[in-house]
């Protein structure tokens, strides 16, 4: 399968959209073969799924958001390796803990308090050492340059610096925490548990 079967309006109106997934597995420290349990947060499409599956040939990887058919008509080709939950994920109680739990484009949609309690819920879900990676729209300091690229805080999405980010992760007691990629308005960051 290639990324043009994913959601062809994201990948048209989001530049390096394509580049941005693939950096969602570059701070994962884990052989090629290594079994690993990984959560998709917001799942959507199944494109933050799709790059655990195809770069670690063992992993397992649970898709929650409130409808999941197009994640599940995307990856229909690692059945067996994908679990599909139709949930909210705040209110979804999980029997298991996992290595990775991957959000992509779900967090900048959050409030603060909403995503406070998304951090504190992640990092319950993950075994010690296990990975948080996110991938989102942010913004900068400068409201002028917020300007200028035209990000913006509109209905659906609430983009914060990237500072403020890792701040919450520190909070939230994750021990390590960094940005891996960034253009413009988007950038991908991690913290490890």
């Amino acid at each position: 399968m290639s990324f043009e079967q994913f959601d062809k309006t994201v990948e048209e109106t989001i530049q390096r959209y394509a580049e941005m997934q693939e950096q969602l597995t570059f701070p994962l420290l884990f052989e090629e073969n290594d079994t690993i349990k990984c959560l998709d947060v917001g799942c959507g499409a199944g494109r933050s799924a799709y790059e655990i599956l195809v770069n670690f040939q063992n992993a397992r990887v649970d898709c929650i958001d409130l409808n999941t058919e197009k994640a599940k008509n995307n990856l229909k080709e690692f059945e067996g390796r994908t679990d599909f939950i139709d949930d909210d994920f705040v209110f979804h109680e999980f029997e298991e803990q996992y290595d990775v739990v991957v959000c992509s484009f779900t967090f900048s949609q959050l409030e603060k308090k909403e995503k406070i309690r998304w951090i504190k819920k992640i990092k319950s879900l993950l075994v010690e050492g296990g990975y948080f990676v996110c991938a989102d729209k942010v913004c900068f300091k400068s409201v002028e340059l917020n300007e200028a690229l035209e990000i913006f805080d509109t209905g659906h999405s609430h983009p914060v610096p990237l500072v403020s980010e890792m701040i919450l992760l520190k909070k939230a007691g994750f021990s390590i925490y960094d940005i891996t990629w960034r253009f413009r308005g988007y950038a991908v960051w991690y913290a490890i548990k």
